[in-house]
C-alpha cells in the first residue's frame, strides 16, 4: 500500500500528516495509513480525512482549502485530471528529484502523464482504470463494436434493452463528450483554444441518438456512475458503460448476474476505428502548504523495488464501488456547455 519511503525521512520530532481523499469504504485506506505510520518509525502519524464520494464536491472542498493556504492538507487525494490544475495554482508542491526519480520508475506511461505538468512531476499515481463496456452475456452473444450498433442492438431486445451510461448535468457527461470527440479523431481543446470539427457533431449526434431511443434508461438526464451500476446490476440493462468497480459490486449485490457479466473494449464511433476510453485514477499530491513537505513525500513517494517487469501503478488502495475518471480542463468544459 503506501511506501516502503514510508520510514525513510529522519527529521526530528513525530509530524502528524493529514490525509484527505474520497470516503473509501472498504477500509483500504484506513489500513494503508496505519501501516505507514508504523513504519515510518515514530516520524510520522497520517490521519485520514474523508472527503465526498461526489468528484465534483471533492474538487470544491480542496480548492476552497487551498486558496485560503491551509497548511492542514498535506496529501492530497486528486482525480487525474486535477493535478495539472493544481500544479498551475501552486495548490500541491513539485516533487524533488530524487522523489521524482523514484514515482517516475517502473510506472505506466498513460497514469505518469497525468501525474507530469509542464514537464515536472507533480504528483504519485496511486490507481488507474478506464471504462468497459459491460454487457449481458445471457442476453447479447456478441455486442456491437459502435455506439450506433449498440443503440440498434439494445431496441431489438425483448427485455432489458437499455444501455447505462452517465448523463447528469456534472464531469462524467463531459468526459463521454470527450471521448467520444477522440474517437471521432478530434479534439477540444489545443493550447487553450477550441477546435471545433465534425468530430464534435459527430459526438453529439451520438449523445442524442441514444439520449432519443428506446435504449435511453428513463432516468438518464440524473444519472451518474453509481445509478448506472445499481440498474444494470438490478438486472434492468443489458449494457453498461462503466469502470471497473462496478465488477466486484455486482459479485456482491448480486451473484445470478454477476454470472452473466462481459466485458469488450470501450465503444467506437466509427467502424474500424479504435476508441479514445479516458483514463481514470487517483494521484497523491502534496499541499502546497504544509508544513511537512519532506515526511509528505515520502509517505506519498511509491517506491522503486519491483523489476523492470512489473509495471506500476498499482493500487495502493482498492478503488471500491466509486472510482476516479479524467476530465477534460475547465476551459474544455465551459466549451462544451456553449455546444448545449
Amino acid at each position: 500500500m503506501w511506501a516502503r519511503a514510508c520510514g525513510d525521512d529522519n527529521s526530528g520530532g513525530r509530524a502528524t500528516l493529514n490525509l484527505w481523499v474520497f470516503n473509501e469504504p472498504s477500509g483500504s485506506f484506513t489500513d494503508a495509513a496505519k501501516r505507514c505510520s508504523d513504519a515510518s518509525g515514530g516520524q510520522y502519524k497520517i490521519v485520514y480525512n474523508k472527503l465526498s464520494n461526489d468528484a465534483d464536491q471533492q474538487r470544491q472542498s480542496l480548492v476552497r482549502r487551498l486558496a485560503a493556504k491551509d497548511s492542514s492538507i498535506d496529501i492530497a487525494g486528486m482525480d487525474v485530471v486535477w493535478t495539472a490544475e493544481f500544479a498551475e495554482a501552486k495548490f500541491i508542491k513539485p516533487w524533488p528529484a530524487n522523489f521524482a526519480r523514484e514515482v517516475s520508475q517502473g510506472t505506466l506511461a498513460g497514469p505518469l502523464k497525468t501525474a507530469t505538468y509542464q514537464g515536472r512531476v507533480w504528483a504519485a499515481p496511486a490507481n488507474t482504470n478506464t471504462q468497459l463496456l459491460w454487457y449481458r452475456k445471457d442476453l447479447v452473444k456478441n455486442p456491437a463494436e459502435t455506439w450506433d450498433g449498440l443503440i440498434k442492438q439494445a431496441e431489438a431486445l425483448p427485455k432489458a434493452g437499455t444501455i447505462e451510461i452517465q448523463g447528469a448535468q456534472y464531469e462524467g457527461t463531459t468526459v463521454w463528450f470527450n471521448s467520444l470527440v477522440a474517437s471521432a479523431g478530434g479534439s477540444i481543446i489545443r493550447n487553450n483554444e477550441p477546435t471545433p470539427s465534425a468530430a464534435w457533431s459527430r459526438a453529439a449526434g451520438i449523445m442524442r441518438n441514444l439520449g432519443t431511443s428506446k435504449a435511453a434508461d428513463p432516468s438518464m438526464s440524473a444519472q451518474k456512475e453509481d445509478q448506472n451500476r445499481q440498474a444494470f446490476e438490478s438486472g434492468n440493462a443489458a449494457f453498461q458503460v462503466n469502470y471497473p468497480f462496478i465488477y466486484p459490486s455486482a459479485k456482491e449485490g448480486n451473484p445470478e448476474v454477476f454470472k452473466q457479466i462481459g466485458w469488450k473494449r470501450y465503444p467506437a464511433v466509427d467502424p474500424g476505428k479504435l476508441s479514445r476510453p479516458p483514463i481514470g485514477g487517483i494521484n497523491w499530491g502534496v499541499g502546497g502548504y504544509t508544513k511537512h513537505p519532506t515526511q509528505a513525500f515520502a509517505a506519498a513517494a511509491w517506491p522503486a523495488q519491483r523489476g523492470p517487469t512489473s509495471a506500476r501503478p498499482r493500487p495502493r488502495a482498492v478503488c471500491p464501488r466509486r472510482c476516479r475518471r479524467s476530465t477534460p480542463t475547465r476551459s474544455s468544459r465551459r466549451t462544451i456547455r456553449s455546444l448545449t
